[in-house]
């Protein structure tokens, strides 16, 4: 709640004396009076989505008199679970009536909170394999740094892989386990607060989503680490080595007549693949560059109505790269062609 009056950025319904039924109007012509009979500490509503009153509360919140000109901003959370996809969400709505149009902005999380099937098992497998390479790998080179010395173990650079190794799968396992406790505390609280005390309550889920953006982050840069290593062991066989160098010299040999095959696919696909207008992001991009040589009728309007929220510029930027892409790879082509002749 703010004293500020934020009414210019209001449009009351109007009826008289104009076309637009929508105009400013100053303070003389609202009805808010009773915001100082209502609490500074905002208006709190919790809802179920299985109640028979869910539209009466929803109603409720909508002709309370605690929103006029002077709210500044009006939040809404909601956790919702769903029994049949096993997934828990919760939801942010931020709402700002500062701004001279309607705005809002959405922040989400969702879960998965109870494993089904073999999905458990599958699961339990993968996790016992990395908790018992890890545990290896960690006495592992623990002991080569006790038997060389610490000084000596970090002149290599593999060593500090190694190090950093072990850190993130320390950091994996504790946010893991954090997550875990969480998502049972809190789905915990919510079963309580609904079948033993039979109340509504609001349950955050959003603690647990930055101990999961940990689990995610340092789970995707531990399997990039691991991945490379694994390229690097693999470059030192000889064979392997020979056959990579080999398909390198066939790529670089068919390297034009391939990509002018895989261009023509994907220009004729872009043109010619959907007929419900239901185009992907590429085709999008790439019709609304030429749409001076492809002339449907209001073809701006009728591609971007299905994108609304991405914005006109990154499909122009976008098919602006994918044409000059073309061209100069029609260019080069051109020139490859003309060069090969030429040699004969």
């Amino acid at each position: 709640m703010e004293t500020r009056n934020f009414l210019k950025h209001w449009r009351f319904p109007v009826t008289w004396k104009t076309k637009d039924p929508y105009i400013f109007t100053p303070d003389s012509f609202t009805h808010f009076h009773r915001i100082d009979d209502l609490p500074l500490s905002g208006y709190k509503k919790v809802v179920y989505v299985e109640n028979s009153t869910f539209s009466k509360d929803i109603s409720v919140i909508k002709n309370s008199f605690w929103i006029d000109q002077h709210t500044r901003f009006i939040v809404v959370d909601f956790s919702v679970l769903n029994l049949n996809s096993k997934i828990a969400s919760s939801i942010h709505i931020r709402f700002d009536f500062h701004r001279s149009a309607p705005y809002w902005h959405t922040n989400s999380f969702h879960f998965v909170y109870a494993l089904t099937g073999n999905n458990y098992y599958y699961i339990a497998i993968v996790f016992v394999s990395f908790a018992v390479l890890s545990t290896y790998n960690g006495v592992k080179q623990l002991l080569l740094a006790y038997k060389m010395g610490p000084l000596r173990y970090l002149r290599y650079p593999d060593s500090y892989v190694e190090v950093i190794k072990m850190l993130l799968s320390a950091i994996n396992c504790y946010a893991f386990l954090k997550k875990e406790a969480l998502k049972t505390e809190l789905l915990q609280e919510l079963k309580y607060s609904y079948l033993i005390r039979g109340s509504y309550e609001f349950v955050d889920f959003f603690g647990m989503a930055l101990f999961d953006y940990w689990f995610f982050a340092t789970g995707g840069i531990l399997a990039f680490l691991c991945i490379f290593q694994m390229l690097y062991m693999l470059s030192k066989i000889r064979r392997l080595t020979i056959f990579m160098s080999l398909t390198i010299k066939t790529v670089k040999l068919f390297y034009m007549p391939l990509l002018v095959g895989v261009a023509f696919t994907f220009l004729s696909s872009i043109l010619f693949g959907s007929t419900t207008g239901q185009f992907s992001s590429f085709g999008l991009s790439y019709l609304m560059v030429n749409q001076y040589y492809v002339k449907p009728i209001n073809i701006y309007a009728d591609l971007t109505a299905n994108h609304p929220y991405t914005g006109p510029w990154f499909y122009f930027v976008m098919g602006m790269t994918i044409s000059i892409f073309m061209f100069n790879m029609f260019i080069a082509f051109l020139n490859e062609a003309y060069s090969a002749i030429q040699n004969q």
